[in-house]
């Protein structure tokens, strides 16, 4: 009867050994996929945010060309206006006086200056919408003065 009792209780720290043992194992797994299901979804929202941050590139880069592609075609009507204008001086038809022609000239280098600034921009989101408001500001400015400048104020 000793026997069987010490077999028994070895038995039953075997059993218990193996179960505890399984148990570790299992709650280990367990752990595993939960932490392998975190770092899937850090991995999903980084990819989501990636794409959303190339979708927002290409976006950007097809308004840029669309906004460049609109300021360069205003860029050319002033650049005809202001050689029109050089014309008429050249052959004095309407009479400018020394302020005009200077007046005329500072356009042209207005104008040559937005040139070279759309030239020179590269697409950057953070500043983006400021320059086009700037653009815009000075485009608009631009066109007002050549109103003013063939507006003829005697009376």
């Amino acid at each position: 009867m000793k026997k069987i009792m010490i077999i028994l209780a070895i038995v039953s720290v075997i059993i218990a050994g193996a179960i505890s043992t399984g148990c570790d194992s299992a709650q280990q797994n367990i752990l595993d996929a939960e932490q392998k299901v975190r770092e899937a979804n850090e991995n999903l929202a980084t990819k989501r945010q990636q794409a959303r941050d190339e979708a927002h590139k290409v976006k950007m880069a097809a308004e840029w060309e669309q906004y460049k592609a609109e300021c360069e075609l205003v860029i050319d009507s002033n650049e005809r206006q202001i050689e029109e204008l050089e014309i008429a001086v050249a052959n004095n038809k309407k009479g400018y006086t020394a302020a005009q022609i200077a007046r005329i000239n500072s356009l042209k280098t207005e104008n040559e200056q937005i040139k070279l600034r759309i030239q020179e921009y590269e697409t950057d989101p953070s500043s983006w919408e400021l320059f086009k408001t700037e653009l815009k500001h000075d485009m608009d400015k631009l066109a007002e003065a050549f109103k003013d400048l063939t507006v003829n104020n005697t009376n």
